[in-house]
């Protein structure tokens, strides 16, 4: 009878918790995305201006990086063959200015040449964390049905002089 009770209340409490599932909108996120190209600058404050800009490309001069989202929030990225396992949420108890869009918006890119439109994109503020640890950066992003933006190059490359912002954009595959 005492293990019939303990099964029932593992099982009870296994149910009864809640899970944080990437739907509505969030779902454009599941699924494997290619790193297409990222764009990396430096904004000059002395100057007001951004500069420096330099096109990764995979392959090239850049590594070749995919990203799988699942629907439960775990992310898996794998750079030249290695994996990484990452979880990103959008619970609000551990950053306050998390978000996800519901309403589409104008998306640009900034390149040398100035602002690049890139489409119409549900934006989004998620908690990311690589697997293991407790505490949370803010990534930036953009997505709609087969493209996707991160301003998160910090997690992925290693960028001679460091800083700088790294403007990833994937393609679903």
């Amino acid at each position: 009878m005492k293990k019939l009770l303990f099964i029932s209340t593992l099982i009870l409490l296994g149910f009864s918790c809640k899970k944080e599932r990437l739907n509505d909108n969030k779902e454009l996120l599941v699924g494997k995305w290619e790193l297409d190209y990222a764009i990396y600058y430096w904004y000059n404050f002395k100057r007001s201006r951004y500069e420096n800009f330099d096109t990764l490309i995979p392959g090239i001069n850049a590594n070749n990086l995919f990203i799988t989202f699942k629907k439960s929030g775990k992310v898996l990225a794998e750079v030249d063959g290695e994996e990484s396992k990452y979880k990103m949420n959008f619970k609000t108890k551990y950053n306050k200015y998390v978000s996800f869009d519901n309403e589409k918006s104008n998306v640009n890119i900034r390149t040398e040449d100035g602002l690049q439109y890139l489409g119409d994109f549900y934006l989004f503020k998620a908690n990311f964390h690589h697997k293991g640890e407790s505490e949370a950066n803010v990534i930036l992003g953009a997505v709609n049905d087969n493209t996707l933006k991160l301003n998160m190059g910090w997690v992925f490359f290693e960028v001679e002089n460091g800083g700088g912002v790294i403007q990833n954009v994937f393609k679903k595959v």
